[in-house]
């Protein structure tokens, strides 16, 4: 299991009843996007891509809304920084990932149909 200190949220901790809500709000994204992706019929291998870009282009329109006089220069800094947000997430997973190849594999035995005696 990752270290608590080493959480997905950085610098920000938020109450647990915030990360309760945001684990909550995550899971239904989570339902929405593969309710999208089954019903559109989107290859998987390009799922994973097309949200980083998501991601990235709300995180640069998010920036040219805050930012009292947006830059080039200022929006580099920004995706600069998101994208160190981004390498932390990518190495807290592969922290868990012994976890999370055992949740998967239970999950996927729980899948598979049972074998005649």
């Amino acid at each position: 299991m990752s270290d608590p200190d080493d959480d997905l949220f950085g610098d920000f901790h938020p109450e647990r009843s915030e990360v309760e809500e945001l684990q909550r709000f995550r899971e239904a994204l989570l339902r929405r996007v593969s309710e999208a992706i089954e019903q559109d019929e989107i290859p998987e291998d390009l799922v994973p891509l097309l949200l980083v870009e998501i991601a990235v282009t709300f995180r640069a329109t998010m920036y040219t809304f805050a930012a009292e006089k947006p830059s080039n220069s200022g929006l580099k800094l920004d995706l600069d920084r998101f994208r160190r947000d981004i390498d932390h997430v990518v190495r807290a997973a592969r922290k868990d990932a012994d976890e999370f190849i055992a949740a998967a594999k239970k999950a996927k035995a729980g899948e598979l149909p049972d074998e005649p005696e």
